[in-house]
């Protein structure tokens, strides 16, 4: 079984090779390139890797025994349904050209549908929004220090404290999103720099507390990591020897933090990095041996994912009344007996592009749900062309790159939806600002005629 899970793994490798997007003989640094990489990392060399691991280990009980119990059949229909699933993806992904990370090369913006307005003063409301909902939300439990001892529990379903302003909690992440916008104009030589370099560090410090009270390894490492991107990969615009040294040295770090974050944080006991990579990805792997096998019992979502995700932007006292249930709740019940929350359950097993695919409608949803995600994620990214300042175009782009990859192991809605608040939130007003500042502007040319 391992050597026919590594020539699979190969030959999809070398399949997606011939998707990669070139430019004059060189591969292009671009969403959908990044993409590619990111989804033979995880699928193609995940699967080999935990398939190996776990039959040495015993840990992961929740999912170890849908792992290694795949029969051949099921292993060529996986690979199969993995490789369906990728293209369909990039394929909607490439619906309108997406350029460079780097803005050199991006097409060229209108004037009038380009973004003009200053973004330092956009930057500093993002921030006071974002302080503003966390001295809120941490109110009901007597201050941040009370806080962090229920953030664990909250983590797990378990409610303790009736906290009215609940629905705040993904607005703290504005925060985090703020040090974004911050870095991205240390760099201008301009009369405002010094205060930019203290706003940076203060929203960097607000930042931690957030993440660490949060209590998430992979927020925490995101946003050290989606930082280093936009420093080191700004420069460059295809993706070179160097370059992909340069992102493995990156991948290599992201592992070792998440082994030392979750040993910090208490939420993981596993010493070897390998451990702590299956342990992460483990359960992709199960999802689709799971509902394969089950597929009797799993009742098919009917594509109710691609409809109701709006609902999830509301608080979840809402959607839970009218008896939404997410794909992972879904996908939690069939493996461990009961959703979270319930009859003890305090995990959670997330649903990954894959399975939530399948989860819809069989081998339709598989076409379906990855055109659909590729289709919004590309329209994203195009707007990050139509900002003036071509630094903050590649940061929100390097943001976007990153969520974007992560999709590939977490794909419920609700769950990128919460990823990505900060720049829904983010979007939403520079459109706000954006009509302000053209109605002035036309207000003021009409007067002057």
């Amino acid at each position: 079984m391992v050597a026919l899970l590594i020539a699979l793994s190969v030959l999809n490798i070398m399949i997606s090779f011939l998707f990669l997007r070139k430019q004059e003989g060189k591969i292009v640094l671009s969403l959908d390139n990044i993409f590619i990489f990111c989804y033979m990392f995880f699928i193609y060399v995940g699967f080999p890797i935990c398939y190996i691991n776990l039959l040495e280990v015993t840990t992961y009980d929740n999912w170890r025994e849908f792992v290694i119990n795949y029969t051949t059949f099921e292993v060529f229909i996986y690979y199969f349904v993995a490789l369906i699933v990728e293209i369909v993806f990039v394929k909607s992904l490439r619906i309108k050209r997406l350029e460079s990370l780097n803005l050199n090369n991006s097409v060229f913006i209108s004037k009038e549908k380009e973004f003009t307005f200053p973004i330092f003063h956009l930057s500093i409301i993002v921030f006071i929004i974002g302080l503003f909902c966390e001295w809120l939300y941490l109110r009901a439990y007597g201050g941040y220090n009370n806080y962090l001892e229920y953030s664990k529990a909250l983590r797990s379903g378990i409610i303790i404290i009736k906290n009215q302003f609940s629905f705040l909690q993904p607005f703290r992440k504005l925060i985090v999103f703020s040090s974004y916008l911050f870095l991205v104009q240390i760099e201008k030589n301009n009369r405002n720099k010094l205060l930019i370099v203290g706003l940076y560090l203060i929203s960097l410090f607000f930042s931690f507390r957030v993440l660490y009270a949060n209590a998430g390894r992979l927020s925490m490492i995101s946003f050290i990591i989606i930082q280093l991107l936009f420093l080191f990969l700004k420069k460059f615009n295809f993706i070179t020897f160097k370059t992909v040294a340069l992102l493995f040295c990156i991948s290599f770090i992201f592992v070792g933090l998440v082994g030392f974050i979750g040993s910090y944080l208490e939420e993981n006991i596993s010493e070897s990095l390998i451990d702590t990579l299956c342990g992460e990805l483990s359960f992709i792997f199960a999802n689709f041996n799971v509902e394969f096998k089950n597929v009797n019992q799993l009742n098919f979502r009917w594509l109710i994912d691609i409809v109701v995700w709006p609902i999830y932007f509301l608080p979840s006292s809402i959607w839970t009344k009218l008896g939404i249930k997410t794909s992972a709740d879904i996908n939690t019940a069939l493996i461990l007996g009961s959703q979270k929350g319930v009859n003890g359950v305090t995990g959670e097993i997330p649903t990954d592009l894959i399975s939530i695919s399948y989860m819809q409608l069989g081998i339709i949803g598989l076409i379906i749900l990855p055109f659909v995600y590729g289709f919004i994620f590309n329209k994203l990214f195009t707007i990050c062309d139509r900002f003036k300042s071509k630094d903050l175009g590649k940061m929100l782009k390097v943001y976007l790159s990153f969520e974007i990859a992560f999709t590939i192991i977490y794909a419920d809605p609700l769950h990128i939806i919460n990823a990505m608040f900060p720049f829904f939130v983010f979007i939403i007003l520079v459109f706000i600002f954006d009509f302000i500042s053209k109605y002035i502007k036309l207000s003021t040319k009409n007067k002057n005629l």
